[in-house]
């Protein structure tokens, strides 16, 4: 929300590629920023965090992702909102969301652990985050870090993951992305916020694709074994009745009848 184009490295993986983007320097930030129309340009720092519980243990996900991110309070485009306690400022301090903190549980106040691929670190809970109204992250662990601190933890120092673009009233999305195009270097791209949306959708699906499969592959399976049951289990029904079936063809029914008979049964 509040962010009409957003820049990025170009994946070297193609589409739904995103470990392997070239973060963005501050050089190319103030570049961004000098560019005619642009209301904010505010770098973002996300990627892998996982949360060490006071006891020593992981936080389990159960196969949703754990991940880190910058949160700047002072931004328009900021998309996180503080629901408990206050932001983080500092490389002591994160916030968690608030769904993780129920179920871990988390409170304000407590000292907890934060692997990243920069190393571990003991941080202290000062605030719990949400979005406007999504009420979780579908099972994602999610810690949050002040701009300065989420380069050194989760991405680089002086760079940034990415950077989101607010408009000046009356320019439009296609507009501000042609004019920011002209000034950045090779292997970077903009996006407007449709295209953005649309990326950040379909990495999602192909990264549940396989999990899709495995559903259908199960569901197929219950599919045959349920058949198979019913199959098996009618025709032991029909067995019994026999006799019965016999009796109603003496008695006059006509083989169409008895066979709907079973049928409508069935």
């Amino acid at each position: 929300k509040g962010t009409a184009v957003t820049v990025q490295g170009r994946s070297a993986l193609g589409e739904g590629g995103n470990n392997d983007r070239e973060p963005v320097t501050q050089a190319t930030l103030e570049k961004i920023r000098n560019v005619p129309g642009v209301a904010e340009a505010q770098g973002a720092v996300f990627g892998t965090a996982t949360i060490v519980m006071p006891n020593g243990k992981a936080y389990k996900t159960h196969g949703a992702p754990s991940f880190g991110l910058s949160m700047d309070v002072n931004s328009t485009q900021e998309s996180l909102r503080v629901r408990q306690g206050t932001a983080p400022h500092g490389p002591g301090e994160v916030a968690v969301d608030l769904t993780t903190a129920k179920k871990a549980p988390l409170h304000v106040g407590d000292t907890i652990g934060v692997l990243t691929k920069n190393g571990s670190r003991e941080v202290t809970v000062v605030g719990l985050v949400g979005l406007d109204k999504a009420p979780s992250f579908a099972g994602a662990a999610l810690v949050a870090f002040d701009p300065p601190t989420a380069q050194a933890a989760i991405g680089t120092p002086g760079a940034w993951s990415a950077v989101g673009v607010a408009s000046q009233a009356g320019v439009s999305q296609d507009e501000l992305k042609k004019r920011i195009e002209a000034v950045l270097p090779r292997g970077f791209e903009a996006l407007t916020q449709k295209q953005q949306i649309d990326q950040s959708s379909k990495d999602i699906k192909d990264g549940l694709s396989v999990f899709n499969t495995i559903l259908l592959v199960f569901a197929g399976v219950a599919l045959f074994v349920g058949m198979f049951l019913i199959f098996n289990t009618f025709a032991m029904l029909i067995a019994q009745r026999t006799r019965e079936l016999a009796l109603m063809r003496a008695l006059g029914a006509s083989r169409r009848q008895v066979t709907l008979s079973v049928l409508v049964e069935a």
